[in-house]
């Protein structure tokens, strides 16, 4: 205990190193912080979903003889969507955006 007040003293004493020191903690716990938040957002629950490991992607094999994968047609993306086993059907597609910061 008489450790803790003689370092208390010491602090009120230099007010220049008790500045540097508290503005050293506060970087380190901020910088601690807004990394562990982008670890957790992206590694630990990078889905907003109650469960995540029930997604899945469905496809399409094209019958030719190069096999690709096929987009779905719209309306068999109604056809999954009124399908009981499904809770909610989504399509995406490639595409690009240009940000002109305007």
């Amino acid at each position: 205990m008489n450790d803790l007040k003689f370092a208390f003293r010491q602090l009120l004493k230099n007010h220049g190193f008790t500045v540097v020191a508290v503005l050293t903690l506060a970087l380190g716990i901020g910088a601690t912080t807004a990394l562990f938040s982008v670890v957790y957002a992206v590694l630990i629950s990078p889905y907003p979903y109650a469960k995540p490991g029930e997604i899945w992607t469905p496809g399409l094999r094209s019958v030719n003889a190069d096999q690709r994968m096929r987009p779905y047609r719209p309306n068999e993306y109604l056809e999954m969507a009124r399908l009981p086993g499904f809770s909610d059907v989504m399509a995406t597609g490639p595409g690009s955006v240009l940000l002109t910061g305007e």
